[in-house]
């Protein structure tokens, strides 16, 4: 009975220590993937604290994540953000992004419907835009690019 909890026990180690080991090295080869999964992981149930999320997404930054830089669905970090409703992330990465992909945001939370321009109005509090509202925004943005 001892040998097979210790070969269980050896099995358990070495797994998670391998799982381990190839994330941590994964996460430093790309770390803008690593950013995006984090922005999407933040509204699909993760169970971590927002501390811990700002940290990560403070890391992978750290590390030369490209907020701008397309993922999965042709979409980058802040994008995704955008379309879960990620307001940390819509906070943290709304400075580092370029003009067009925040444009991008912007035009994605247009077609959103289901927040009643909830995010569009923190996307433009979080870049300082005082003079646009999100109705007068969504009617002359062009929505077909």
């Amino acid at each position: 009975m001892r040998k097979i909890s210790l070969v269980l026990g050896c099995i358990f180690w070495t797994v998670f220590i391998t799982r381990f080991a190839y994330g941590t090295v994964e996460v430093f080869k790309k770390p803008s993937l690593a950013l995006y999964m984090i922005v999407v992981s933040d509204k699909t149930g993760s169970y971590s604290t927002s501390t811990m999320r700002d940290l990560r997404m403070s890391f992978y930054l750290l590390l030369g994540a490209n907020p701008n830089e397309p993922q999965y669905w042709g979409r980058s970090a802040f994008e995704e953000a955008v379309a879960v409703a990620n307001f940390a992330a819509i906070k943290k990465l709304t400075p580092l992004v370029n003009e067009k992909v925040y444009l991008r945001g912007a035009q994605l939370a247009c077609r959103n419907t289901d927040t009643d321009y909830e995010v569009l109005e923190y996307l433009f509090r979080a870049r300082g835009e005082q003079l646009l509202t999100p109705i007068n925004f969504c009617k002359t943005a062009n929505l077909d690019s």
